[in-house]
């Protein structure tokens, strides 16, 4: 491991520390179903239920905003999958209550070992990427909501600031790559 990184985790653990009361504030409490909305299971069902209303409702720029948050959600959890199979990272949560800390490569099968990056960031980022790109009076919400999300994940002692990071990176790559293939078909349609 460089320097460099030490450093970073290093300070990360010192920030996990900071912010371990925060994990108890009501305010955090609260705010937790926000998180959980964001984990794979509910996100591909909200992209799907979106993608519904606009076929049912004969919506094509909100069947476009269903089908791009499905595929972008569906690329960035590929990705994180990808990511967190070949990283070991303890969570903050695990440095708090057992003061263990792990970093390397080879990935975990464990839940607590696999910090890196955050799948709740990479979803809720992917999702609002492509929901503000096929409607864009959306963004200011979705990316507030995406952005709440990536916030919350510190606070709750689940991921560092670079695990959200790295999470938000997936999802910026798969929801850029799911345009461009959207683009491509389009343009292939149009012809």
């Amino acid at each position: 491991m460089s320097n460099a990184s030490s450093q970073i985790e290093h300070a990360e653990i010192g920030l996990a520390r900071r912010l371990e009361p925060a994990r108890d504030h009501p305010a955090v409490r609260a705010a937790e179903p926000l998180s959980k909305l964001a984990d794979q299971p509910p996100m591909l069902a909200l992209s799907s239920a979106v993608l519904a209303c606009g076929l049912l409702l004969r919506r094509p720029r909100v069947a476009e905003a269903g089908a791009r948050m499905l595929a972008s959600v569906a690329l960035a959890t590929a990705g994180k999958t990808l990511v967190k199979s070949l990283v070991r990272r303890t969570r903050p949560n695990v440095v708090l209550d057992q003061d263990r800390y792990d970093a390397d490569l080879g990935g975990s099968g464990e839940k607590e070992e696999q910090s890196f990056p955050s799948g709740h960031t990479a979803d809720a980022v992917a999702a609002a990427r492509a929901l503000a790109r096929a409607c864009p009076r959306t963004r200011f919400a979705a990316y507030g909501l995406a952005g709440a999300v990536g916030v919350l994940q510190p606070l709750r002692a689940k991921h560092y600031p670079s695990d959200v990071a790295a999470g938000a990176a997936i999802a910026v790559v798969a929801e850029a790559a799911v345009d461009r293939l959207a683009r491509a078909a389009i343009s292939v349609s149009a012809r």
